[in-house]
């Protein structure tokens, strides 16, 4: 399922997709290597979560390496609106206050 990252650091969301979902967690590959206890937040299309990531660890890309990540979730919201620039800002301030960061780009 086609998703976004929102990574640690309040940067920018990434592409993602989700592979697993579960009661308390979900599964997601990414661009992004996370660091285990990094915060961040996965849009799906009606959903919002949040949570701390549990487990990161490369896994074969086809031209750059994906990262697949398992994150234990703490918050959801349910999207009742199409999320606005002012509510992705609310988002990275979130996120920036919960984490000091530590998500790296590959090739960064």
């Amino acid at each position: 399922m086609p998703g976004k990252l929102y990574p640690p650091d309040g940067g920018s969301a990434v592409e993602a997709k989700i592979i697993d979902i579960s009661r308390d967690g979900l599964g997601f590959e990414s661009a992004l290597r996370l660091n285990v206890g990094d915060t961040v937040g996965i849009e799906s299309q009606s959903n919002l979560a949040f949570g701390i990531v549990r487990d990161c660890r490369q896994v074969n890309g086809n031209t750059a390496p994906i990262y697949r990540a398992g994150l234990q979730v703490y918050d959801v919201l349910s999207k009742s609106e199409t999320l606005t620039k002012a509510n992705q800002r609310c988002i990275t301030s979130i996120l920036r206050r919960r984490t000091g960061g530590g998500a790296q780009v590959r090739g960064h």
